[in-house]
């Protein structure tokens, strides 16, 4: 798929991956749907840095966690719907017997069930194109502190396959990153201590925001690929875990 003219979706891409994502599209020449939920600030400055990098777009205000937010972020599709990358995401790091309901309930709907919705909305709009799941490596490992967010990461690798059969010939594909260098990543090295990276990686680094939005433009790209998740973490998931402390 070459993506100059095409539409494309990327829920929560005011800041972080999902800004990154939403700038490699547009210096493709895509039209970018940005979408925040809180900070219409940082949101206006991506759709202003997707314009300068030489795409165009528009900005929907909408908490995609709901059916109605998501309808909303599709209906701004002007046309045919290429592409949507499912981003939205929302970690909060919590031993597993103090979970509150609160934070259950909400990473469940912003990591799941805004995934689900959108691309039902989006077949409205969609022929063919592709979706793009935003996962984690803790859908693939166990992640002490982040259970209900790897229970959900997990959730949304087995709808990407399933959908992936069920909506052909719409490609739908996820992208699996490590601990990333973003506001949620840096606070969750803050909790696994100084050096995790060196520890439990071996390349001795956390990834980059761009480097996953690459991922998602080769998983758009390759019209071959389709029911597949790209894992990019530094080997965390061959060497490394996701908890404190020395890698036993």
């Amino acid at each position: 798929m070459e993506l100059r003219g095409k539409n494309c979706i990327v829920t929560g891409s005011g800041r972080g991956i999902g800004r990154a994502i939403a700038l490699s599209l547009a210096r493709d020449g895509a039209f970018v749907v940005v979408n925040g939920r809180k900070r219409e600030d940082e949101a206006k400055e991506t759709l202003r840095l997707v314009r300068d990098a030489g795409g165009d777009g528009t900005l929907v205000m909408a908490d995609v966690s709901t059916r109605d937010g998501c309808r909303k972020v599709v209906d701004a599709v002007p046309g045919i719907l290429h592409v949507l990358v499912n981003n939205a995401g929302l970690g909060l790091y919590s031993p597993f017997r103090d979970l509150k309901d609160e934070a259950i309930v909400r990473q469940v709907n912003v990591n799941f069930l805004s995934a689900l919705y959108c691309t039902q909305e989006a077949l409205a709009k969609m022929r063919e194109g592709v979706v793009v799941n935003l996962s984690s490596i803790t859908g693939l490992m166990p992640s002490p502190g982040l259970s209900v967010y790897g229970a959900m990461k997990a959730a949304l690798i087995s709808l990407t396959k399933t959908l992936a059969v069920e909506l052909a010939p719409i490609r739908v594909n996820a992208v699996a990153p490590g601990v990333v260098s973003t506001k949620m990543g840096e606070s969750l090295l803050d909790i696994l201590g100084e050096g995790w990276e060196r520890r439990n990686t071996l390349t001795g680094r956390v990834v980059d925001p761009e480097e996953v939005a690459d991922a998602v433009k080769f998983l758009i790209r390759n019209d071959s690929i389709t029911g597949e998740v790209l894992t990019l973490d530094g080997g965390t998931t061959l060497v490394g875990r996701l908890t404190r402390g020395e890698r036993p």
